[in-house]
């Protein structure tokens, strides 16, 4: 019931291939955060909820600024970041581990 986030179940022909939410949705200032997370049993999942998440973000959300957390190890997700044209804005740390904060503006989608 909160308006500041969403949380879907994404589906291709009723199997589900993973979830993907968008929290501290910001309606004034048009941005939001993300969450992406594909199902371990599917390979070749990442493109399609990434492109499920700019569509509803930039064309019902009509936000301008996607912003996601990565563990620096987690190679692969920087990688569909990084083909998604989402630049590093900062680095922090978290457990001893590095989080790196990736965002993209609608603009450079």
């Amino acid at each position: 019931k909160k308006e500041d986030r969403v949380y879907f179940l994404v589906k291709n022909n009723s199997h589900p291939i993973g979830v993907i939410d968008f929290t501290n949705i910001d309606y004034e200032n048009k941005r939001t955060e993300f969450g992406i997370y594909a199902n371990p049993a599917l390979k070749g999942v990442g493109n399609f909820l990434m492109k499920t998440i700019l569509n509803y973000a930039f064309d019902v959300l009509k936000v301008n600024i996607l912003i996601s957390e990565v563990f620096e190890e987690n190679a692969s997700a920087v990688k569909l970041y990084n083909r998604y044209n989402f630049k590093e804005i900062k680095i922090k740390k978290r457990n001893d581990k590095n989080v790196i904060y990736m965002e993209l503006k609608n603009e450079n989608r």
